[in-house]
């Protein structure tokens, strides 16, 4: 008798630890399931921090998972965002073209995109460009022409006083017309079948 409930609490405290394992094991998948949803920035090109020497063309983001609807914006040197191409609507890596670059300096990126549980995820980092720099565009300088002489003003003829143009009566379209010829059929349909069924009855109640 002993032995038999020595064994059954042997297992009991099995199936108990059995069982704590599996509430643990699902507890962990479904708070863990959410956090693996969020995207996550893999890496940049420009890393963050890094000096940029060499002419660029473009700036690189790479998550662990499909985004959409990324917003990127890039401001140089002087605070003022550069001009940028749309992004697509969502890609896993993300390639922004930049255009030439005027200044040296420190540009900061910042980004915004949504994760596949439609949470939204930012960030930013920074690079500093020393590269060659592209020439800026300089207004065209405009030598003043020379001022002529005022010539005599002649009065300029009369404009004739344009006439007045009547708008075309319009003319009734078919339409138009054809609309209460309709009408008319479908009363008749809808009345002809009542009055004819009505004359049956009243001479079968008539006929002796």
């Amino acid at each position: 008798m002993p032995g038999t409930i020595r064994g059954a609490a042997c297992t009991l405290s099995v199936v108990r630890a059995f069982l704590v394992c599996l509430t643990t094991m699902l507890a962990s998948l479904v708070f863990a399931g959410p956090a693996s949803a969020h995207a996550r920035l893999l890496g940049t090109a420009p890393a963050d921090g890094a000096t940029v020497v060499e002419p660029m063309g473009a700036v690189i983001l790479e998550f662990n998972q499909l985004v959409g609807v990324p917003e990127l914006a890039i401001n140089g040197p002087d605070g003022q965002p550069l001009p940028l191409e749309p992004l697509p609507s969502e890609g896993q890596r993300l390639v922004q073209p930049l255009p030439p670059l005027t200044q040296t300096g420190s540009y900061t990126v910042t980004w915004r995109v949504i994760s596949l549980d439609r949470d939204p995820v930012d960030g930013q980092f920074s690079f500093t460009y020393t590269g060659p720099l592209a020439p800026r565009p300089e207004a065209a300088v405009t030598s003043p022409a020379p001022s002529e002489p005022a010539a005599p003003s002649l009065a300029p003829p009369e404009a004739a006083e344009p006439e007045l143009v009547q708008p075309a009566a319009e003319e009734p379209s078919a339409s138009a017309v054809l609309w209460p010829l309709v009408l008319l059929a479908v009363v008749a349909i809808a009345v002809i079948p009542g009055a004819a069924v009505w004359l049956l009855r009243r001479r079968r109640s008539e006929s002796p």
